[in-house]
């Protein structure tokens, strides 16, 4: 099954690994990446303490998509599919029932990989269920999804100018 969790409030990838977490702790194994995420997040060092959830974080250029050149855009826009499939084998490989993929919907928002290679690579998950965050999905994602959940911000420190903070927003 196909979950996004969408919107432009936080609790997105705090939901999907809460949904990773749950699934570990009832014996299933669990394959994370982050698309547009260096991998340094309080989850990630927390699950390296977690039997059965592998995250296998991104080897190339992280920054936001703003700052990239259009070379750097070129290069990323061949290696995050090459990322994907090499989650999706991994999943498949090590017998996952949970596979997230954390700001896919924004990678593929930045032109970074297409929908249609996104859904083609889940399609071969079908054991598997299948965890997508981030902004605006595509009607393609929506309508392909078994469960699809916003989170909506009504109030938020950044508002004020409050940075992130180690522990909370990452």
């Amino acid at each position: 099954m196909l979950h996004l969790y969408i919107g432009d409030g936080k609790g997105k990838t705090t939901a999907a690994m809460g949904l990773a977490l749950r699934a570990a702790g009832r014996g299933n194994h669990v394959v994370i990446g982050q698309f547009l995420k260096d991998g340094s997040s309080g989850e990630v060092e927390a699950f390296s303490y977690v039997p059965g959830i592998d995250v296998i974080s991104y080897s190339g250029l992280v920054k936001f998509t703003m700052h990239m050149t259009e070379e750097e855009k070129e290069r990323a826009m061949v290696s995050y599919p090459q990322y994907l499939s090499s989650l999706v084998k991994t999943a498949m490989n090590k017998g996952a029932s949970v596979i997230v993929l954390d700001e896919i919907v924004d990678a593929v928002n930045a032109g970074l990989i297409e929908v249609d290679e996104v859904l083609a690579a889940i399609e071969d998950l079908k054991d598997c269920e299948v965890i997508m965050t981030g902004r605006n999905p595509s009607q393609a994602f929506v309508d392909r999804a078994d469960y699809v959940s916003e989170v909506k911000k009504i109030k938020h420190p950044f508002d004020r100018g409050i940075p992130a903070r180690k522990g909370i927003e990452f």
